[in-house]
């Protein structure tokens, strides 16, 4: 059942009808570009936007997304209660109402509301997917991940137009909402935190232990390993697995390698589903491949891989079935681990 008691059409695809006593505008008519710049370099609080979070001072951000430079003069100015965008990320719901006076990149764009705007209200508004969609729509690029939407194309869309008292009105109820449900993912992510950390105790416990803590427990000389059962053994891990190696890239140039390719490939990609088992791979490679790249090998049967370089380093699966594979190699120590630093010296309990 609808809130009010009438409404009427507005003429856009993505929102068909609105209240009948709300307006329909265009952004240009709810927002003026500001076009400030820091050129003499005094506004030294640099901005930053990130999706989901909103506008924050730059040193707060941390180590993602893109570094500020160091020449801030090009940079544009944002007051706060300015509605700041980013032109690329927009798309993706990168948008948020600054509390601070700052400077920004020259790829965001800030927005000062005209009188009876609430720039709160077009946060959320813009949060919401078919408004993103519809703002993928104006964007120009050569490449999905660098389309950007320039401000006037931004500025000629049209959206709904609320009285200012229900403009605010509808904010408060979203903010008190949407603060109430972060707060219990919080809780959720904190719960799930912590069975994760139950989860792999229980793990280690049960394979540098056993399953009997009455057992009687020798000390293993391994730091990361602790104490095992007095029956159990340790080894390197070259003796534990009959396989350790890493593979190879056949010449991405060459059809030869690739064209009609039926060889399931193993890349690190491969082996960030989090499940236990890699039922399929990505990429696959032909027999001309196997036969001609010595490095690149083929494996059967039950077999332990994990990533050994780059970001995705310890991710690891079980493969039941034959493959070939890239920089992965059977078993491999993450950094941080205390560990020497060869594969091949490593040590591993070993049950009875």
């Amino acid at each position: 059942m609808k809130p009010y008691p009438r409404y009427k059409p507005t003429g856009l695809a993505w929102l068909p009808s609105v209240p009948e006593h709300w307006e329909t505008k265009r952004l240009k008519n709810l927002f003026e570009e500001r076009k400030e710049v820091n050129r003499d370099g005094e506004n030294t609080c640099v901005l930053s936007l990130l999706k989901d979070v909103g506008v924050i001072p730059y040193e707060e951000k941390g180590n993602i997304g893109n570094k500020s430079k160091e020449d801030i003069t090009q940079y544009k100015i944002a007051r706060k209660g300015d509605l700041v965008l980013n032109s690329m990320n927009v798309i993706i719901g990168s948008v948020g109402v600054s509390g601070y006076d700052g400077c920004v990149s020259p790829v965001y764009y800030a927005l000062r509301p005209r009188r009876g705007t609430n720039a709160k209200y077009y946060e959320h508004l813009m949060r919401l997917p078919n408004v993103q969609k519809v703002i993928r729509g104006r964007a120009n690029g050569i490449l999905e991940i660098r389309l950007r939407i320039s401000a006037g194309a931004l500025l000629d869309l049209s959206f709904p137009l609320p009285p200012p008292s229900e403009q605010e009105c509808i904010v408060r109820y979203l903010d008190e909402k949407t603060a109430a449900i972060d707060e219990l993912v919080r809780a959720k992510e904190r719960e799930i935190d912590l069975l994760r950390e139950r989860k792999q105790a229980l793990v280690s416990d049960a394979v540098t232990g056993g399953l009997d803590p009455a057992t009687e427990r020798k000390d293993s000389g391994v730091p990361w390993i602790g104490r095992i059962p007095t029956g159990w053994n340790k080894d390197k891990v070259t003796r534990i697995f009959s396989v350790v190696g890493s593979g190879t890239t056949p010449e991405s140039g060459n059809m030869e390698f690739y064209s009609g390719a039926t060889i399931p490939w193993m890349n690190s990609g491969d082996l960030y589903s989090g499940e236990a088992y890699i039922t399929s791979t990505e990429r696959k490679v032909t027999e001309a491949a196997i036969q001609k790249c010595s490095a690149l090998k083929l494996y059967s049967g039950e077999t332990i891989v994990i990533a050994m370089y780059g970001a995705s380093i310890g991710n690891l699966g079980i493969a039941n079935f034959s493959f070939a594979q890239i920089k992965l190699v059977v078993v491999c120590p993450t950094r941080e681990m205390d560990l020497p630093r060869s594969i091949y010296s490593m040590l591993f309990p070993v049950a009875s």
